[in-house]
């Protein structure tokens, strides 16, 4: 404790009187001894400093003139009980000391109560009840008029008595009085270091940020606690947020180095005092107060050794901070700077993640993605692989760039198992960002594989039950309808809350109908309608019904169910929340319309879609739709004119799909119901239109185009430009990739493959998708690449099955299985083709002589002639005859193989004479068998 007042000397009435001191008085018998010996022999002993002497006669003396009443007995005992607390004190024995002053301020007088009461508070201080010393102190600053020197030492034990037991606002006022008051540096910078420590911890920025620039002004910022509290106050204001201020406290902090250099001279400076002041002579209790300092700076010096590198924490942070505050470059170099110096450490680490947070940041996303893949091939066991790797997949799936995410999935498969929870989270979320990323890519079995490894390994991931539904989704889309009917009830079993409650219902609807169970999932629909018609899906499922219903027979005792499809449409309209729903439903309705030739019905509920959607419905669909029906009233030129106006207005849209529809139509339309001169008149508008084209409309003059030939018939030679024009295949919509792929084959077979799967993957819903499939089976058919063609048939078939155009694929299968010697397979294709009716004419023909050829190489050759000659009775007039034709010359080289050569030569000269055939140019052929029979 520091005592700035001049050393106290027993003064007393009694003792005055006694001026002259024996040396024999110390070992005197104190009992046997008179107070006037006494007193003479205690102060003796207190002027040499011969405290340990004093005590004892002290003692004798207060036992004795306790209990006098007297005025100059009690001053007397009071003085003595303060010389014998001075006593305690100087042995070191202040414990001792408080029974005496307790003894003392319980009576009077009290002429040295300021002293008593700030040895009562260091004596407690010492034995570190800090409680007493607050009351002690407070009790001292309770008196009237204190001295500076009192107000000072008061203040001092009341600041560390209230900082002690953590009341850090109540003890900042008197450790900055005292800070402010005390006579030597020491003193002041602890005052100021725990008023720092004080104010962080109450969080009182304000008189925080106005304290310590003072303290840069002096040594005190050197101390090694002061620092370590400012890294702790800059990381509580960067928590708030309160980022200037934040990097203003980090920016102070001095490094390891700095502070030890500093703390090592201290101490060799005190060490060195110390050292010549006990040569010169210095009391006992100076010397421990000195060492004492020694100690508190090399125990802080230890602290400060075993802390891990603090200086890269406080790069870190303002490398943070600059980054919080857009100073985004400043905080890049700081972070790279920690990254290059240990790539391994934990602080490298995660400076690396920070460095690329800030390159997303400043939109330099290849630097940052560059900087992920490296980290990933380096350390694909880092601490932040997963956060890493994790940011770069939830960016390129926000920017819908889903090709990268997949791409990511090496990386992702190289990062290690791991038991830890949090670790396990990431990872779970990782394979779902890459069942999303397989998803959008319209990889479903390889995001299958992803949600399915979540619900295997990851059943506590946020991720489970989602994964759950969308691996249905997955598993619905590759049409295994019932496994993933199986997740969807699943789903709903375990979620019936949850958020693809509804939607799993709906999916489980789906799978029903997929399943061929059309009356299952006509009751799932029907609940999902009934349960949640607010729902996003409820249009779709009013669709789905009106589906159902529309592949409804009539019958007696349900003998409306287009009205009931009619109203679910109709309902699917109204109740969409999307324009492709609304567009499905409202389409879907006009074919049921249509089926009933109810025209003027289409009309009107284009109209009302169109009015309900406005900018947002397809008009060139609607349209598509008002024009079938106008030409079914008789209203052929409003049709026409509509139709030309809607493919001038979108016809450069290659997502018009109602455009294609429009031209297909206006081509069957000019066929049909057209005279040659109208037709003409038609072409040429259509010519025209093309001829005016802005530039930059190539799609619009590609369709206009095709159109042209379409109603010329020109479509090779429209094809052949397409050939060498190089036109872009992306400036090409499903009418002229259609006409393209026609002739690829004939005129750029090394084109197909090319040609072919632009098509499919870009216009995998095209009613002309055929083509392409077409021609990729011709290619093979050419090139004998067998095994191949029957894949793309068989594709093919089972995408469009047996409509009308749709025969090429039977016939061509037919002829594979005839060119492989499957005579037995061959013909039973060629027969099914005689059971489609859509197919009756020239392909029944082409059918009817590979059976007949099927039965020659059998040697069945009476059945092969009743194949050719039903050829040529019943198809004369088919593709100028060539049909009837081919079947009399193929019957009259079986009648000769039968040895039938008059049948044969008859079945020649009805060829000849027929004037189906007499003009065909296999005549000649006709002849020279003739010639031979």
């Amino acid at each position: 404790m520091v005592n700035r007042s001049s050393k106290i000397v027993l003064i007393s009435g009694l003792m005055m009187v006694q001026l002259t001191v024996f040396s024999s008085a110390y070992g005197e018998d104190v009992k046997s001894a008179g107070i006037s010996e006494l007193f003479s022999s205690a102060n003796t002993a207190l002027q040499q400093g011969n405290y340990q002497a004093a005590i004892p006669i002290l003692e004798e003396v207060v036992e004795r003139t306790s209990g006098i009443d007297q005025e100059q007995g009690r001053q007397t005992c009071q003085t003595c009980r303060f010389q014998l607390t001075r006593a305690f004190f100087q042995i070191g024995a202040p414990a001792d000391a408080l029974p005496v002053i307790e003894a003392y301020l319980a009576n009077e007088p009290r002429d040295q109560e300021t002293l008593i009461l700030r040895m009562q508070a260091q004596a407690y201080f010492d034995v570190q009840e800090w409680e007493k010393v607050q009351a002690s102190a407070l009790q001292l600053l309770d008196i009237p008029k204190l001295s500076e020197e009192d107000e000072y030492n008061g203040n001092l034990l009341l600041g560390q008595a209230l900082f002690r037991q953590e009341k850090w606002l109540e003890s900042i006022e008197s450790l900055a009085y005292a800070g402010q008051e005390s006579p030597d540096e020491r003193t002041r910078n602890l005052c100021n270091i725990m008023q720092v420590r004080a104010l962080v911890e109450a969080e009182s920025w304000s008189k925080l940020f106005g304290l310590i620039p003072q303290l840069y002004r002096t040594d005190a910022k050197y101390d090694i606690t002061l620092n370590l509290t400012l890294m702790r106050a800059g990381k509580a204001r960067y928590e708030n947020e309160d980022y200037l201020n934040s990097l203003l406290l980090y920016r102070m902090v001095l490094s390891r180095d700095v502070l030890l250099n500093y703390t090592d001279s201290k101490i060799d400076r005190i060490q060195k005092k110390l050292n010549s002041d006990k040569r010169i002579g210095i009391i006992e209790s100076e010397i421990q107060k000195r060492q004492a300092e020694i100690n508190d700076l090399a125990s802080s010096k230890e602290v400060l050794i075993e802390l891990p590198a603090y200086e890269d924490e406080v790069t870190f942070r303002i490398g943070q901070i600059y980054a919080e505050i857009r100073r985004f470059w400043e905080g890049f170099v700081l972070f790279d700077k920690l990254y290059k110096q240990d790539r391994t450490s934990e602080i490298g680490e995660a400076a690396m993640l920070q460095s690329v947070l800030v390159l997303y940041d400043v939109k330099e996303i290849q630097r940052a993605e560059e900087r992920i893949l490296t980290y990933l091939g380096e350390q694909p066991d880092g601490q932040y692989a997963r956060t890493l790797l994790s940011l770069m997949m939830r960016d390129n799936l926000v920017k819908q760039e889903f090709a990268d995410v997949v791409r990511l999935k090496d990386s992702m498969d190289l990062i290690p198992y791991s038991s830890d929870i949090d670790e396990r989270a990431l990872q779970a979320d990782l394979h779902y960002m890459m069942a999303f990323g397989q998803f959008q890519s319209r990889n479903y079995a390889e995001a299958e594989a992803e949600f399915g490894m979540i619900l295997a390994e990851y059943e506590n991931s946020v991720h489970f039950n989602d994964a759950r539904y969308y691996r249905g989704m997955t598993r619905m889309l590759q049409a295994r309808y019932a496994e993933a009917l199986e997740d969807f009830v699943t789903y709903r079993n375990q979620n019936g809350l949850g958020e693809h409650a509804a939607a799993a219902l709906f999916r489980s609807g789906v799978c029903r109908f997929g399943l061929e169970e059309i009356e299952k999932a006509e009751a799932l629909f029907s609940e999902f309608i009934s349960t949640y018609n607010e729902d996003v899906l409820i249009s779709e499922a009013y669709s789905m019904r009106g589906d159902i219903e529309a592949s409804k027979e009539s019958t007696p005792e349900d003998p409306n169910p287009l009205d009931r499809a009619l109203s679910d449409y109709r309902n699917g309209i109204d109740t969409a929340t999307a324009p492709l729903q609304a567009s499905y439903a409202a389409f879907q309705a006009a074919k049921v319309y249509k089926l009933e030739e109810r025209w003027e019905e289409i009309i009107e509920l284009m109209n009302y879609y169109l009015d309900r959607w406005e900018e947002l419905a397809n008009v060139a669909e609607s349209t598509f739709w008002i024009g079938q029906a106008q030409t079914e009233l008789g209203q052929l030129d409003e049709a026409v004119n509509a139709y030309v106006d809607t493919i001038e207005r979108f016809g450069n849209d290659l997502f018009q799909e109602g455009v294609d529809k429009i031209i297909l139509e206006l081509k069957r339309v000019a066929s049909e119901s057209m005279s040659e001169e109208d037709q003409t008149l038609l072409a040429s508008r259509i010519g025209f239109l093309g001829e005016d084209v802005m530039e930059g409309q190539l799609v619009l003059q590609m369709r206009l185009r095709a159109l042209e030939a379409m109603l010329t018939g020109t479509e090779d030679i429209f094809g052949q430009s397409l050939i060498a024009d190089e036109v872009a295949l992306p400036s090409l919509s499903p009418v002229s990739l259609g006409i393209l792929a026609d002739v690829l084959v004939n005129l750029a077979p090394e084109r197909v493959e090319e040609v072919t799967a632009y098509f499919i993957e870009s216009y995998e819903d095209s009613e002309l998708l055929w083509k392409a499939h077409r021609a990729q089976a011709e290619l093979f058919y050419q090139e004998q690449q067998l095994d191949q063609l029957f894949y793309v048939i068989e594709e093919a078939q089972s995408l469009f099955g047996a409509d009308a155009y749709m025969d090429w694929a039977q016939i061509m299968k037919a002829e594979a299985q005839f060119a492989m010697m499957d005579y037995e397979g061959a013909e039973e294709s060629y027969n099914m083709v005689l059971g489609v009716a859509e197919w009756r004419g020239a392909t029944y023909a082409r059918a009817m002589i590979g059976m007949g050829n099927c039965r020659l190489e059998k040697n069945d050759l009476d059945a092969a002639h009743s194949f050719f000659q039903r050829v040529y009775l019943l198809f004369k007039g088919y593709d100028d005859g060539l049909w009837a034709a081919q079947g009399y010359i193929a019957a009259a080289e079986t009648l000769e193989a039968l040895g039938r050569l008059e049948e044969a030569e008859n079945t020649l000269l009805s060829m000849i004479e027929d004037s189906y055939t007499q003009d065909h140019p296999l005549v000649e052929e006709a002849k020279q068998v003739l010639k031979r029979l």
